[in-house]
């Protein structure tokens, strides 16, 4: 008889990363929804050099470019500034470049929607190129992103999926310790608290886990206003995970910002 567990451990371990850091306290961010070539230039700049200058560790997510193609989906070829899908990819991957060759690119996920277009029309996938462009294409998970970083001993668990239902707890089976959601643009975020069993010791422990729905580096775009969508702010959510204690901290990207200028090192 077939063993249908291992067949599906086995399908879901190729869509894995790992990552061991041995520092007191690290921060991870989950760069998603840039969509490159329709984005805030401003706001993605800012954002990029913020993570350069508290050495902060990054996923990059779904909808990475706008990827803006004919009769595809909300949006018009005119709310793009960069028009070209070669431009759109290639000068992301050189925006990243530094991020990459400093070793602070964790692991690149699924294409989202937006970068789906693409895939759908020409199979293409424009995330798997900004890995090869980046000069590693290991960093590329596929369709899935499950990941394991280790802060010294402290091993925490990552999940990231892009177009995710509004549904509550749908995404229960994950069980990571932070679950990053995209597409939605939408920022907010559940801390709460899961049984956790120890088969060693037989013991329960409560512990925390996040919940997190993740912005967009576009502002109020054409197709959002022509439908009455409800606006939202730019930007994106950071992870202190420290590596003495099991323990996660979340901060607004600009709430980071402020509080590290008052003085905060996190």
């Amino acid at each position: 008889m077939l063993d249908k567990e291992k067949l599906l451990s086995e399908r879901l371990n190729q869509h894995t990363f790992n990552k061991r850091i041995d520092k007191d306290s690290i921060f991870i961010t989950v760069l998603s929804d840039i969509h490159y070539g329709a984005n805030d230039k401003q706001y993605f700049e800012d954002t990029l050099k913020f993570i350069k200058d508290i050495g902060a560790y990054v996923i990059l997510g779904g909808d990475s470019v706008d990827a803006i193609v004919a009769n595809n989906g909300p949006g018009k070829l005119q709310d793009e500034w960069l028009q070209n899908k070669d431009d759109q990819i290639t000068e992301l991957a050189d925006k990243l470049k530094p991020l990459a060759e400093s070793g602070h690119i964790l692991a690149i996920g699924e294409n989202g929607n937006h970068n789906s277009r693409i895939e759908d029309s020409v199979y293409i996938s424009p995330n798997k190129m900004l890995s090869v462009l980046l000069g590693d294409r290991s960093l590329y998970t596929g369709d899935m992103c499950l990941g394991f970083i280790n802060v010294k001993d402290i091993c925490y668990t990552i999940s990231v999926m892009h177009k995710t239902k509004k549904t509550k707890n749908y995404y229960e089976f994950q069980r990571a310790d932070v679950v990053f959601h995209e597409h939605l643009h939408e920022m907010h975020y559940e801390q709460k608290p899961v049984y956790e069993f120890n088969k060693y010791n037989k013991s329960v422990s409560a512990v925390p886990t996040l919940d997190i729905w993740n912005g967009s580096f576009i502002n109020l775009p054409n197709y959002s206003m022509k439908a009455n969508y409800r606006p939202q702010y730019m930007g994106t959510y950071y992870v202190r995970l420290d590596g003495n204690k099991r323990d996660m901290t979340i901060f607004e990207d600009d709430k980071l910002y402020n509080i590290i200028k008052c003085g905060y090192k996190g």
